[in-house]
């Protein structure tokens, strides 16, 4: 879906992390998830599934009140960044180069939705919209994409990576555009999901253990204000994907 393979397999995985965010109290809550049923993707309801528009991917679900907010890409490879409310597809693209939508967040009346678009020199530009106007958060000289929308309040907190001139991504989140990077570039890592409680930001992602040669094993991690703290000992292939505070 975007230009970094790697990180379109993470968004994939990440599939429903926003719809973490709505907890519900009830012994017998209602359940979204979004996903692919093998043909098209949709979302399920309670175990039902409802497909989306054909050759469509769902990455990211979102429940606000009665309305479902589906986020992913519409078209296939070379398609459009896309959310549905309802099921009714509103693409964020112009579809003239390739781009997704890999999560979404509803605040309010406000959709806010973070993804990322091919320029036209071959870069993906990380990016996130808000009412279907996009927002560019990288320069596009280099790949960069965004995985996870927060907002809080008036401030819009979006988490990703950008690709630095050694070739290693970092491990990056922007609050109102402002990039905050959280790895040193040194090797490579990333951020796949963000949350925010208070005054305090919480990214959930992995950084590449450079002692492990070509193997790149990865650390399991998280950054609180900044401060990584590594879930797992760096000796296997591990990830962080999804990240809430309560």
């Amino acid at each position: 879906m975007l230009s970094i393979v790697a990180l379109a397999c993470m968004a994939t995985l990440m599939s429903c992390s926003k719809s973490e965010e709505n907890v519900s109290s009830s012994s017998n809550p209602t359940v979204y998830i979004a996903g692919d049923n093998g043909d098209n993707g949709g979302y399920w309801k309670n175990g039902t599934f409802t497909s989306l528009s054909a050759c469509s991917e769902a990455d990211a679900i979102f429940v606000s009140g009665s309305d479902v907010y589906v986020a992913g890409q519409n078209g296939g490879y070379g398609g459009y960044a896309t959310y549905w409310k309802n099921g009714v597809a509103v693409n964020l693209s112009d579809g003239t180069t390739d781009a997704g939508a890999n999560s979404i967040y509803v605040s309010g009346s406000d959709v806010y939705v973070a993804g990322g678009i091919t320029n036209s020199s071959g870069k993906s530009v990380a990016t996130y919209w808000k009412n279907g106007v996009a927002v560019s958060l990288s320069d596009g000289t280099t790949n960069a994409a965004a995985f996870s929308i927060y907002v809080s309040g008036s401030d819009v907190y979006v988490a990703g990576g950008i690709t630095n001139s050694s070739g290693n991504q970092v491990a990056t989140y922007w609050k109102n555009g402002a990039a905050v990077t959280l790895s040193d570039g040194t090797t490579w890592a990333g951020a796949n999901s963000i949350y925010v409680s208070g005054s305090d930001v919480y990214v959930a992602g992995y950084v590449v253990n450079k002692s492990s040669g070509t193997d790149s094993f990865s650390f399991a991690t998280y950054w609180k204000n900044g401060t990584a703290v590594h879930l797992t000992d760096g000796t296997t292939y591990e990830y962080a994907f999804s990240i809430f505070v309560k």
